[in-house]
């Protein structure tokens, strides 16, 4: 949800403040946190050496910058190593400390002396946040200090708790809950028909050597969660590319002059696949469970199954990345690119057509659509890209569209009751206390 206020680093200093005291932790002081907020925000403005600014600051206690250690200290862990000197934390420090780190693998490390920020020293190993946040690998890493401020465009900065994002500030205004639009609401309804198909296939597959098999609320949850992962890849990707993008999901290519067309269904097998090889690792995995429990020897063909069900997830994982990576790279095209519910690519480039305007158009700010969080809208509000696919999905009930801002904003179009509506900055990143 964004806030229709102007807003300013000392806005974000005090919604962060807030966040970190209702989760019981100890707020930095606040001329302190104003100022690192501040310094951060110029220093993305500034860049050096016609470079942009690219930083991540953790707030970590020297005096303690590990205080509760895990009893198993895995090798690829974060670790900090110290500056010889204290440095300032000033913008023009800021903008050049930031050629030797980026945001993906390793921080700056700050803390507050007489109530001011300073840098003391440096954190490694981060590649596994943002990988884990953007659905890149299965697990997360532990994260360090009390919060994290990131910088990755101009006038952005994002704050985070560990894997929960307390807010943004982008340029003038703040953000802090984003619609889960993927997860629940209208357009969750309507990609829901992709999944139930998914899920199907997936079933169909292992009841060809268990006819006996059904699927349980463990096995819908996860199927539910890998479909919907794949579509936040897809738009994460896109996203970073900084070069905007558009996604029609549509039962009718009506009023679409597709530009170029294809039927790539990759993303769809991979993930059968992927469905498929999970469900047999997990079944697979009981078996010898129950056996080991008895004492007895595993019979060797369950142990073949076992690993070759391993090779054969991790081939269909890697060929799900690929496919996602094949996808997005169709989105640097001028126009749509156009998919069914099943992910099917059928076409890229695509121009719509739709010339009429719809008569209403409101903007959302919870996932579902209540009444009370409908703002309305003009139709001018918004550029070439977003205007089109209003008109689209106004004509086309069924359909429902993505938008990628090149400033970064993934926004969600479909109709409903009557109703365009458009949902701004929707969530695709895992986030979590």
């Amino acid at each position: 949800m964004r806030l229709a206020v102007h807003s300013y680093p000392s806005d974000l200093a005090a919604r962060v403040a807030g966040a970190l005291r209702r989760r019981r932790l100890p707020a930095p002081p606040p001329a302190g946190l104003t100022k690192l907020l501040e310094v951060l925000f110029f220093a993305s403005l500034k860049g050096d050496e016609l470079r942009n600014t690219t930083v991540s600051v953790v707030a970590l206690d020297p005096a303690a910058p590990d205080p509760t250690p895990p009893p198993r200290i895995r090798s690829d862990r974060w670790s900090y190593v110290p500056l010889g000197v204290p440095l300032e934390f000033s913008v023009d420090v800021l903008c050049k400390l930031s050629h030797a780190t980026d945001p993906r693998s390793s921080s700056l490390a700050v803390w507050f002396k007489r109530g001011q920020p300073y840098v003391w020293g440096l954190v490694d190993q981060q590649n596994g946040f943002f990988d884990f946040i953007n659905h890149e690998s299965q697990s997360g890493p532990e994260r360090p200090g009390l919060f994290q401020a990131v910088v990755t465009r101009p006038g952005w900065v994002t704050v985070y708790h560990h894997y929960e994002r307390l807010a943004e500030l982008r340029v003038n205004s703040i953000a802090s809950r984003q619609p889960d639009v993927l997860w629940k609401g209208p357009i969750s309804q309507k990609l829901e028909a992709g999944i139930l198909r998914y899920m199907k296939r997936v079933t169909g597959r292992l009841r060809k050597e268990d006819p006996q098999f059904q699927p349980n609320v463990e096995d819908r949850s996860a199927w539910t969660s890998s479909w919907l992962e794949v579509l936040s890849r897809l738009f994460l990707r896109t996203k970073a590319f900084h070069h905007g993008g558009a996604f029609l999901f549509t039962p009718s290519k009506t009023d679409l002059n597709v530009g170029r067309s294809i039927n790539y269904k990759r993303i769809p097998r991979a993930l059968d696949g992927i469905g498929y090889y999970e469900s047999k690792k997990y079944r697979v995995f009981d078996k010898i469970d129950a056996i080991e429990k008895h004492g007895d020897s595993i019979p060797l063909e369950l142990h073949y199954d076992s690993v070759v069900g391993d090779d054969e997830l991790e081939d269909a994982r890697s060929e799900l990345d690929s496919a996602i990576w094949f996808v997005s790279l169709l989105s640097r095209m001028d126009g749509a690119v156009l998919l069914d519910f099943d992910m099917s690519v059928l076409g890229f480039g695509v121009e719509i057509l739709t010339t009429a305007v719809p008569a209403s158009i409101f903007r959302v700010c919870d996932a579902v659509g209540n009444v009370g969080s409908l703002r309305r809208i003009g139709y001018e509000h918004y550029g070439t890209r977003h205007r089109s696919m209003i008109r689209y999905c106004a004509s086309q009930p069924g359909a429902v569209g993505f938008v990628i801002s090149q400033d970064g904003d993934v926004r969600a179009v479909t109709a409903h009751r009557g109703h365009v509506l458009l949902w701004d900055d929707i969530k695709l990143q895992i986030s979590f206390r």
